[in-house]
């Protein structure tokens, strides 16, 4: 695996970088991501989100908070995965080959991201 690269700020600035992690079961990680991205986005900040396990992007898709976020500018959306919800409206647990592939095409696309995007915050 290739290593990313890191560039020094210039001398007399002043970096000012962070990580946040949002993590575990339950509800609560995407809602904390939007809600640092409304607040970049109203900073006048660009946002990049890459969506993992979340694909279905399409006419009747679930996840609620694409239909509002695709109405604003700066806000570049990757959702990455396949559709988990059956025709029933029950739920695909467990991990095929096709999700393995997705989570490798959004690795993919974070890394482009990280490397080379213009984004001010990049929410993975």
């Amino acid at each position: 695996m290739s290593e990313i690269p890191v560039i020094p700020p210039e001398k007399g600035d002043t970096p000012h970088h962070s990580v946040h992690v949002y993590y575990g079961y339950g509800k609560g990680k995407t809602t904390c991501c939007i809600g640092l991205a409304i607040r970049a986005l109203g900073a006048g900040k660009r946002v990049a989100l890459v969506q993992f396990d979340k694909g279905y992007d399409g006419e009747h898709e679930h996840y609620s908070e694409r239909h509002i976020l695709r109405k604003l500018e700066d806000i570049d959306l990757y959702p990455t995965g396949c559709e988990r919800m059956k025709d029933d409206g029950s739920f695909r647990f467990g991990v095929e080959q096709q999700d393995l592939d997705e989570a490798k095409r959004g690795l993919k696309i974070a890394k482009k991201l990280i490397i080379g995007g213009d984004q001010d915050l990049l929410i993975l």
